[in-house]
Formats: structure tokens, C-alpha cells, sequence
């Protein structure tokens, strides 16, 4: 079993290490402060095209970097950006567009339209694809030092189980992780009961 040591302490022997991922493994605010602009960006034109008046498409623009969390040029910590999952993020979205007029229906679908879009947008920009992958310095060589003493390692994110499995194969993180919980396990992230959930299914008590 291996001895977890903080600044040189022993806080005890452990058998898991549950890692989130983004943040944490993958140096990811960078992608993520791009992929909130664009999204606005993307709000923005679709209701000029609905010729919204220029005073709501400012006050539209300010709703949404409050709902994401973004402050100057940094992510806040706190924000749906850095903590929901992309539905909870898409219905967030679509809330704010109901206040211009828009009904549940017509808001949820145009909220996922320019999700999609945006998307195929930045998944053809080769420096959005290199901000998103990136992993933190000796991130990688911890991983493999946990696997080779025996140590279980899970992820649990709220990413989709197939923004993991891209991160994985990106990563060339192949038979590293035991364990997933993604946003489509629940309850998922940052509910606490979502951790217990886990170490249930690693057969492990939390302590």
C-alpha cells in the first residue's frame, strides 16, 4: 500500500486517488475562457439576426459572462463554466435567452444549436485543439508512478463520457485510469454524494 506524504508528513496509507480533470490533470482555462467568448459571440449574432436592439444584445453579452463565470480575463472558479456540465451549462444559456423574449422551446433549441456550433468551430482551430489537451507539468509522471505502486486511480469529471475518452486518447492516457464518472453518471459533480457513489463502485470505504 502507498504512503501519501504532505510536505514530508505521512497523513496515512492509501489504496485510491480519485483526480478531477480539468484544472487539475489538464492546464484547461485557457480552451475554456475561448470556448466561453465564442459561445457569446455566437448568442450575440443569432439575435442580431433576430433584430434585437443593440442595448439588449450588450445586456445579453453581460448575462452570459456572469452565468460562465468570467472576470476580466480569468475563469472564475465558482462559475458554470468551470464546474457545470455542458447540459447544465446549455439550460443556464437557455435561461438567460428567455429574458429576451424567447419561450422555453425555442430557447433550449438555440441554446444547443450554438453549443454544436461552437464546437465544430473551435474543433477546426488548431490552436483551441492544442489549449484543451495539454496536460499539467508532471501530471503524467505521477499517474504512472501511482499505477506502478498499485495505487487506483479513477477520474471523475463533468465532461461527457466521450469528452473523456478524447482526452484519454489525446493524452495517450491508455490503461492508466480504473474508474470513470463522468456528467452522465449521477448524481454527478460537485454533489458529494457523487465521490461516495464512486468509492462504492471501487469497493472502497471513503475515510
Amino acid at each position: 500500500m502507498a504512503e501519501l506524504l504532505i510536505r514530508n508528513s505521512s497523513i496515512g496509507f492509501i489504496k485510491a486517488i480519485i483526480f478531477d480533470k480539468d484544472g487539475t490533470l489538464s492546464n484547461s482555462e485557457e480552451y475554456l475562457l475561448e470556448l466561453a467568448k465564442t459561445r457569446i459571440e455566437f448568442s450575440k449574432n443569432e439575435f442580431i439576426n433576430l433584430k434585437i436592439s443593440g442595448f439588449k444584445i450588450w445586456l445579453l453579452k453581460k448575462l452570459l459572462v456572469a452565468v460562465y463565470g468570467l472576470k476580466n480575463n480569468y475563469l472564475l472558479a465558482n462559475g458554470s463554466l468551470a464546474i457545470a456540465s455542458r447540459d447544465q451549462n446549455i439550460i443556464s444559456t437557455a435561461t438567460i435567452f428567455t429574458l429576451f423574449g424567447l419561450d422555453w422551446y425555442e430557447s433550449i433549441s438555440l441554446g444547443k444549436k450554438i453549443f454544436d456550433e461552437v464546437d465544430i468551430f473551435l474543433s477546426n482551430q488548431k490552436d483551441n485543439n492544442q489549449k484543451s489537451r495539454s496536460l499539467i507539468a508532471g501530471a503524467l509522471e505521477l499517474l504512472i508512478e501511482l499505477k506502478e505502486k498499485g495505487v487506483s486511480i479513477a477520474l471523475m469529471t463533468n465532461d461527457t463520457q466521450s469528452g473523456i475518452e478524447g482526452f484519454i486518447y489525446r493524452n495517450k492516457l491508455e490503461g492508466i485510469f480504473d474508474y470513470f464518472w463522468s456528467a452522465e453518471n449521477k448524481p454527478s459533480k460537485p454533489n458529494p454524494e457523487a465521490v461516495i457513489e464512486l468509492c462504492k463502485r471501487m469497493n472502497l470505504n471513503a475515510s
